[in-house]
């Protein structure tokens, strides 16, 4: 089989890595051993199984991996291409022996084969059709007397669909047919004649889905037509009803005719379709050469043959296709196929490969036909595999490396972008890259050459310079920035070197458009140096002082400011905002940045000037240490002789301690509580401070002696009776309060209600203070009525020795009137106890005599034994009995722990013996009142235990066991 023979100089370009890649070295790569490079194709030989000696392949086609060889004895031989040997079928046509097949034909799916056949004694012609799956035939009776020569299957067939669609059917005689089988021919019906004399046979016929149209009614279909002296294209849209493609062959508006001259030799049609797409290119082998051009399915356009004709839809590339032409005294092939790039060229003994792209023959192959040559080939366009086949021998063509040199003629040409897609390796596609840019460059286009040159391996150093040697400063950029991008992040040193140059680029031509007065360029420079300073590679690989002092260097404040804030070096951005007295900013930066010392170190200067703005920005930080902001308090404070100068900044410093102590914080720092007191006892309204006190007296965090000295100090009286009280000095706030106010004294009189001594006492204190400072005998009697203490002989000292009674007269009537009360009351209450006395007495005298009768039939509750066979209880009010034992064991289940050791004690020594008399009777006693508590059965003991199981759980299995059935 040959292994391919690729190895002659390809294009007629280079034969070799090296020669390809003489000046490699111009780009930074280091030359490297390069391995020997497949051949472009590669035939091996196929062996599908004995043949007799007799036997001989007239036909085959192939598709899907599979192989249909129509041998010499008018059989089909059907075979996988996986394992050709194992994987064979035949199918036997049962036809005559002077029958022989014509033509054979299978769709892309492999699913239907037509066979044609002519009858040599007849001289007839007849088509059968083999159903999917099957290996029997079908004859075709309206076929009959038409040589199939050719067929174009449906582009819509699908693998699982039973019919062939509607398809074409091209015939010897130039006529095209369509027709749709299934099982058998539904129609056949006329759609194309070639007008040809004499006539001309149909060579190859192809119909393609035109992709652009996807509405079911608007469908358009590519079809081409190919005889042995011209070929038809025609474009259209196909009927909904049959014959689908009548309007498109009929009408002469569709048809784009060619003709070659020549001597009439073979033809064929050859495409390439990655299969399912449609193809993108054909060739069409006639006599004078072969014919190849390229199509696009996507973008269908119009074609005028001349300035008169109607511009006809086509799918072809370009006004006319490319002619490959024989040499005069060359051998013509016998058959073609195409590939991506290649056409491939069946001769009698070999077969070569064309390059599409330069008309070149870069492969020429011998193949040994068994003394018969070759026959024909065969191409799978599913696998995209070729077969050459002879009438004893089949060959595999495999396109094994046929991109090899691609590249290289796209470069040839200046097709960069296409030479890219086609490289193989990274030395290639750095050959392109700076191919192009050095077309770019010496095109005048720096920056597009910029982007390239960063793109290869050439010299940073030489690219650098040359840029700077023609002044293209824009381009150097451009060129920097690329290669930023393409560095390995283990390049720091250079990563750093080009970082700094760009920031020196960027505010070098800030400078310049300032100085122009450019001012929309100079906000679009400065929006992108911006950018390319956030640019997380600029980040990681910028030396941090060295930009600073760049920036710095230029005078550009905006700049060094936003690149302070990306470095997140905000003391200095705040620092800037506060000596250009833009507080606001200063605020606004200090809040995004997440060090709170630096709210400690600017609060004092910002209360002094946005004291709203400022607690607005502590508030909204919650987890700021109040303790460590009063210094910026203290210090607002004391840029002024008193509060009432800096009204704001007092009432926003209180806001916020406000803020921590209040439901939002609810901070216990004695330190806060304590400024915080101390703030509003400098306020001339003693509400905030009253209310301060009152909200925390249960639970001060302040220092109570540090707030009454505070409060004293500033002469706060009802402060200072509040805090007494908070303190537990209710004489001390009593007797503040007197001073101030007396429903105030009378508040924290009644304070002390732990204490009733102590109250009183501060209400004879009031009392007194009334009576002797005010001198009110009326507001005494009023204290005296509002508590429950004091009586009128308690203040009677209190007045002076000539008041007249006339003042307190309805009180001491009232204070005898409660005396003779609480005497009548206590006589009624001796009166009831001693008829209790009597009661109880009688009760007891009763239950001496009560008795109870117990038959002798009776039965004790618990063991079911007469109650008379032995010592037993009886409880009278409910009847039940209980032997002694039986009703101990019982109560013991109910008794708390240390009430059933203790009459575990009484048994032990009731049982030893060594008791006295009066001992045991003591202990029997002491039992009796136990176990005789309560009955069991009747009393609280049982309802008590209503929740529990009537079966214990020790005795479940027991009863389980008396419960199953057997």
């Amino acid at each position: 089989g040959g292994g391919g023979g690729g190895g002659g100089a390809a294009y007629g370009v280079s034969s070799g890595f090296d020669e390809t890649y003489d000046d490699i070295g111009g780009s930074g790569f280091v030359a490297a051993f390069q391995e020997d490079e497949q051949p472009l194709f590669e035939n091996r030989r196929v062996d599908v199984g004995p043949m007799s000696p007799g036997q001989q392949i007239t036909h085959m086609v192939a598709s899907s991996s599979v192989l249909v060889l129509a041998m010499s004895n008018n059989n089909l031989l059907k075979v996988l291409t996986t394992n050709p040997a194992e994987n064979r079928q035949a199918i036997d046509l049962g036809r005559r022996p002077e029958d022989r097949v014509v033509g054979l034909f299978m769709d892309p799916t492999a699913n239907h084969i037509i066979v044609c056949l002519r009858n040599e004694r007849e001289r007839q012609f007849e088509t059968v059709y083999i159903p999917p799956a099957s290996n029997k035939f079908v004859p075709l009776k309206k076929f009959k007397g038409y040589r199939v020569t050719a067929v174009g299957w449906n582009p819509e067939g699908k693998r699982d669909f039973r019919g062939t669609r509607e398809i074409l059917i091209g015939t010897a005689g130039g006529a095209i047919f369509e027709t749709e089988i299934d099982k058998d021919c539904k129609y056949l019906r006329p759609v194309y004649k070639v007008e040809a004399d004499p006539p001309e046979a149909i060579c190859g016929l192809r119909v393609d889905r035109v992709m652009k149209n996807a509405r079911p009614d608007e469908r358009k279909y590519f079809i081409m037509v190919a005889t042995r002296r011209q070929s038809f294209q025609f474009m259209g849209a196909g009927n909904p009803e049959p014959p689908m493609f009548g309007n498109i062959l009929g009408n002469n508006q569709n048809r784009r005719p060619m003709e070659l001259p020549g001597e009439i030799g073979e033809s064929a049609l050859a495409f390439f379709a990655p299969y399912p797409n449609p193809p993108e290119s054909f060739a069409w082998l006639a006599g004078c050469g072969v014919s190849y051009g390229f199509l696009d399915f996507r973008d269908p356009h119009a074609y005028r043959g001349h300035a008169k004709q109607e511009p006809i839809e086509t799918v072809m590339k370009g006004a006319q296709p490319n002619l490959y032409e024989y040499s005069k005294d060359g051998e013509q092939p016998i058959a073609i196929a195409l590939t991506e790039f290649h056409l491939i060229m069946l001769f009698r003994e070999r077969y070569s490969a064309l390059c599409l792209l330069n008309e070149k023959v870069v492969l020429s192959e011998g193949l040994a036909g068994g003394g018969r040559g070759m026959s024909g080939l065969a191409y799978d366009p599913v696998m995209e595999i070729m077969y050459a086949f002879s009438p004893r021998v089949i060959y595999r063509i495999d396109a094994k490396n046929e991109t090899r040199d691609v590249w290289q003629l796209y470069l040839d040409t200046q097709q960069y972008s296409k030479a890219r897609e086609h490289c193989n390796n990274p030395q290639q596609i750095d050959k392109v890259l700076t191919a192009e840019a050095e077309h770019l460059f010496s095109e005048g286009d720096f920056v597009r050459a910029a982007d390239l040159f960063a793109k290869t391996q050439r010299s940073f150093e030489e690219v650098a310079l040359r840029f700077l040697q023609s002044g293209e400063i824009e381009a150097l950029k451009s060129f920097l920035l690329r290669k930023l991008k393409t560095l390995q992040a283990r390049e720091k040193t250079q990563l750093t070197m080009v970082c700094t140059w760009l920031v020196e680029i960027y505010l070098n031509t800030l400078n310049s458009l300032k100085d122009e007065g450019d001012t929309e360029g100079y906000t679009v420079l400065q929006n992108e140096f911006r950018e390319f300073l956030q640019d997380p590679r600029v980040e990681q690989n910028l030396d941090k002082p060295t930009a600073y002092d760049l920036i710095a260097s230029h005078g550009n404040v905006e700049d060094l400011t936003f690149f302070a804030s990306l470095i997140e070096d905000f003391e200095r951005v705040i620092s800037h905002h506060v000596q250009s007295a833009e507080y606001l900013l200063a605020l606004e930066m200090l809040y995004c940045q997440p060090n709170l010392e630096l709210y400690y170190r600017f609060a004092p200067t910002l209360m002094q000037h946005v004291p709203r703005e400022t607690v607005e920005a502590c508030i909204r930080r919650p987890e700021l240490d109040p303790r460590q902001l009063i210094p910026a308090f203290i210090k607002c404070y004391q840029q002024h002789e008193s509060w009432e100068q800096d009204s704001e900044a007092r009432s926003q410093a209180i806001r916020y301690l406000e803020w921590c102590v209040g439901d939002s914080m609810r901070n216990r720092d004695p330190a806060i509580h304590n400024y915080l007191l101390s703030l509003y006892a400098k306020l001339p309204d003693d509400g905030p401070l009253l209310q301060f006190l009152d909200t925390h007296g249960s639970e001060p965090m302040y220092d109570l002696k540090y707030a009454l000295r505070l409060c004293t100090q500033e002469a706060k009286k009802r402060a200072c009776v509040t805090i007494y009280s908070t303190m537990g000095l209710f004489e001390e706030a009593v007797d503040h309060a007197l001073s101030v106010d007396l429903t105030l004294a009378m508040r924290n009189a009644e304070a002390a209600e732990d204490d009733e001594d102590l109250r009183k006492k501060l209400w004879l204190r009031i009392a007194k203070h009334v009576v002797m400072e005010e001198k009110n005998i009326d507001k005494a009697m009023q204290v005296m009525q509002r508590n429950d203490l004091l009586k009128i002989e308690d203040i009677l000292p209190f007045f002076p020795d000539f008041v007249t009674i006339d003042h307190f007269k309805d009180a001491i009537c009232t204070s005898l009137e409660d005396y003779n009360h609480d005497i009548e009351k206590l006589k009624t209450d001796m009166f009831a106890a001693t008829e209790s006395a009597k009661a109880i007495r009688k009760d007891i005298s009763d239950l001496q005599n009560k008795y109870t009768v117990v038959a002798s039939k009776d039965k004790c509750k618990l063991s079911g034994f007469p109650l008379l066979s032995r010592p037993f209880y009886t409880f009278p009010a409910c009847g039940c009995g209980f032997i002694s034992e039986y009703l101990v064991a019982e109560v013991k289940k109910h008794l708390r722990p240390f009430e059933l050791r203790r009459l575990e004690e009484i048994e032990d020594k009731l049982a030893g013996g060594d008791v006295s008399r009066s001992q045991r009777t003591a202990l029997e006693a002491e039992l009796d009142e136990v176990v005789c508590e309560d009955c069991p059965l009747c009393g609280e003991v049982l309802i008590e235990t209503i929740d529990e199981s009537f079966v214990k759980p020790d005795e479940q299995a027991a009863y389980v066991s008396k419960w199953t059935l057997e």
